[in-house]
């Protein structure tokens, strides 16, 4: 992997590019997962290991198998649906709700269920 990223910094260096350490993480996921391994340096920074990261959205965890996390998900519909629903109650009709559940909060539930697949 360090050899990876020795390219990967001979690239950069060719094309004017720098990467960005702060936003730059490693994880492990496979058996040994939670063993420490060697750290990976690139600019002559460390690359944190990280249990969790977000990339395009979706929430990856550090496991023995790849796992991801939808909490995060689930608070976003809840806290959307809940906000919906306080605001049409005042309507007294069930399919304004149903329209807007549909328009608003399924989208938060259905982002990135085929990259989980």
């Amino acid at each position: 992997m360090q050899m990876m990223l020795h390219i990967c910094e001979k690239f950069a260096g060719d094309y004017d590019i720098r990467f960005n350490n702060d936003k730059s993480v490693a994880m492990h996921i496979g058996k040994g997962f939670n063993e420490r391994c060697a750290a990976l340096v690139i600019d002559n920074k460390d690359i944190e290991y990280v249990s969790e990261m977000k990339c395009l959205g979706i929430h990856v965890i550090a496991a023995r198998h790849l796992k991801f996390s939808v909490e995060h998900v689930r608070l976003k519909f809840y806290r959307t649906f809940n906000c919906i629903y306080a605001k049409s109650s005042a309507a007294d009709s069930e399919m304004v709700t149903v329209v807007l559940l549909k328009s608003y909060c399924l989208p938060f539930l259905l982002y990135g269920v085929e990259a989980m697949s």
